[in-house]
């Protein structure tokens, strides 16, 4: 977070430039920053990529990848992205640290699991253990802190790419990792590892789609026309799976089993097709990050607090008049 907070400080000493810009065929430019190895659980953008619906909306998409949340706070916190993805209260503590975002669309329901070597049959087998995360700072990190306090153990967390987290496991290296599906389905297919809490967020709202407030207020014709393309997309998805899972596995460098598992296995749990916020997980984890110390309370000291902070940086208006002008159901 030190690293976003600089960037607010320097964009703030640098002189304003345009980040408007209008394409050769006459679209209009949205830089999106996404997650790497996460567009599975976004069939709303990646199929309205796939299909030309933000072209047809007179957008142009620019798409760029990051490894975390965090990093995607970042790039939005330079002037690099106008629209970008990540864990809720990654969002909230940005907004905290003066990066000028609303949250608009939640992205998807249950987004975490503990997944672990085949020897470890309880949460207090990995007491003493080494698990990895994708980083300092991410809800997954954050969810296994969690996870200690609930089941009184204590874990050494190891950092890095997800990816590479599962090489760790499979060398025997570690003996977890708190991660996202597809990953975690191919470990279990491939590797013999197991999943030991499925989904730890079940049902929860843990990410969201920001936006630059600067970007928000200006274009809100635009923020719109991409959630038009979005919501198009979901519908699309909804009629045409099987094509969605080929179409994504070789981009998050997967096969098209383990996209199929990581949606249908538990389809209650992993919700990938929502634009919807449970306003209660946006409460229930900020204040998660603020009891874990990411949050400080004096950022954050009480409810009257979380409420102003939400009132200022979530709105979905927006989204409410995209999902009429295209008739999306629920």
């Amino acid at each position: 977070m030190r690293r976003i907070v600089l960037a607010v400080v320097l964009a703030a000493t640098m002189s304003l430039v345009s980040t408007v810009a209008w394409t050769a065929e006459g679209l209009f430019l949205v830089r999106w920053g996404g997650i790497l190895q996460g567009q599975w659980n976004r069939p709303g953008i990646q199929t309205a990529l796939a299909q030309g619906y933000f072209e047809d909306e007179g957008l142009d998409v620019d798409v760029k990848y990051y490894r975390n949340g965090p990093n995607v706070l970042e790039h939005m916190a330079a002037g690099e992205i106008d629209i970008g993805v990540g864990a809720i209260p990654v969002a909230l503590i940005g907004a905290l640290r003066g990066v000028d975002l609303i949250l608009f669309m939640n992205e998807m329901k249950g987004t975490s699991s503990l997944i672990v070597r085949q020897e470890i049959d309880s949460l207090k087998d990995l007491d003493g253990k080494r698990v990895g995360t994708p980083g300092m700072g991410t809800i997954h990190d954050a969810f296994l802190s969690m996870v200690e306090k609930e089941a009184g153990i204590k874990v050494e967390h190891v950092y890095g790419k997800i990816s590479d987290l599962f090489l760790y496991l499979q060398k025997g290296e570690i003996d977890g990792v708190e991660a996202w599906e597809p990953i975690a389905a191919k470990a279990v297919r491939t590797l013999g590892a197991k999943y030991l809490i499925p989904v730890v967020d079940a049902g929860e709202s843990a990410g969201a789609y920001w936006v630059t407030r600067e970007f928000f207020d200006k274009h809100p014709d635009k923020v719109v026309a991409f959630i038009r393309a979005f919501l198009r997309g979901i519908q699309y998805y909804r009629q045409n799976k099987e094509w969605f899972y080929g179409y994504v596995a070789p981009i998050c460098g997967f096969e098209t089993i383990d996209v199929r598992n990581a949606i249908e296995k538990a389809p209650k749990q992993q919700v990938v097709d929502d634009p919807n916020f449970k306003y209660s997980s946006i409460k229930n984890f900020t204040y998660l990050f603020r009891d874990l110390g990411k949050i400080s309370r004096a950022d954050l000291p009480d409810d009257q607090a979380y409420y102003e902070l939400v009132a200022q940086h979530v709105n979905t208006i927006l989204l409410e008049v995209a999902k009429a002008e295209v008739g999306f159901t629920e």
